[in-house]
Order: C-alpha cells, then structure tokens, then sequence
C-alpha cells in the first residue's frame, strides 16, 4: 500500500467520516510508523483513538485498535502520540482479552514504549484471556525480550505490591482503632 502524503490525503479523504475506515487508516499508520498519517487523522478531527476494527493478520481476523497496533509493532512515536490524544483508554483490551501493556511486551524490544504505558496509567495486574498479565508474557512467548522490559516490569509489580501492602497496613490499623474504640464505648 503506496502511504506517501499524496496517497495518504487520498485515503482519508475516501475514508470520509466513516469512523471504521478511519480506524483502520490509523491503526496502518501506527503499524507501519507513518507519522504524517498518524497527525494527519488526529490533528483536528474527532476520531475516536479507542475504535476497534477487525484486521486479518497472519491468516487469522484480529481485533486490533491503534494503541495496540502501535505497541506490537514498536512505534514508539504513534504510542506516545496517542498516549497524547484526549480520551484515549490505555486499558483497552482486544477480543484475546490483551491490552497494549501486553502487546508492547510480546513485541519485547522497545523498553521505553512499556514504561511510557506504565506512566500513563496501563494496569499491569490485567489478565487476558489466557490468564497472563503483561509480566507473565516475558517468559510466556519464544521471543527474547528485552531486560530493560523485564526490569520495568518487576519494578512496576514490586510498586504496585508496596501499595497494597500499605494499604493493608493501614486498613489493619484503622480495624485495630475502631475495634478499640468499641471495646472502650461498650
């Protein structure tokens, strides 16, 4: 598919305003790393950054959605765009149960597409439909992955853990005061 800007206008332009075919252009443009489509199509349009479409990728239907297309195919440009773009869900999951987190680490080269969906708030306890979070997918796939990713991860997953034990922590004490408050009204 010819994607200079000449045939880039064109496409949009044919696209019209239907959202499906506009999707998919920037879905390409995510994929393929075309940067003028990628602004084109969100620079003053209101088209809907988490719109799925269905693609045939290697002999079988995927859904994808632009945030995804761009983390599996190590666009580390269009994933930071995106992650830009008003209304932009960084948990979006695809019909596998899998969100971007988790295409970013099954494409396992780009450490800093990861962590830039780990800063915008991508949950990395969420499990896709093979029960595997994003953590899980380092070892799960034949695919070398990056270290830099498997220590994003484990850092990400030791905060997260932190948290909860401090919640705990905290909640434990307040049972603890609130307990002893009702000892001492009785």
């Amino acid at each position: 598919m010819d994607m200079s800007p000449l045939a880039n206008g064109e496409a949009i332009y044919k696209a019209g305003k239907d959202l499906q075919q506009l999707s998919r252009l920037l879905c390409i443009g995510c994929s393929e790393g075309n940067t003028d489509m990628i602004d084109t199509l969100l620079s003053g349009r209101r088209i809907n950054p988490n719109l799925k479409y269905n693609n045939l990728i290697e002999g079988q239907e995927r859904e994808l959605f632009p945030l995804f297309a761009a983390s599996l195919a190590g666009n580390e440009y269009a994933v930071k765009r995106l992650l830009r773009t008003k209304g932009i869900n960084v948990n979006m999951i695809n019909a596998d149960g899998q969100t971007a987190l988790h295409a970013a680490v099954i494409n396992g080269k780009h450490p800093l597409i990861v962590e830039a969906l780990i800063t915008a708030g991508a949950n990395i306890a969420l499990k896709d439909n093979w029960e595997l979070r994003p953590i899980d997918c380092v070892d799960h796939y034949d695919r070398t992955c990056d270290a830099k990713i498997k220590k994003i991860l484990s850092s990400a997953t030791l905060v997260v853990n932190l948290k909860r034990m401090a919640f705990l922590l905290i909640l434990g004490a307040f049972l603890m005061h609130l307990s002893k408050s009702f000892i001492v009204w009785q």
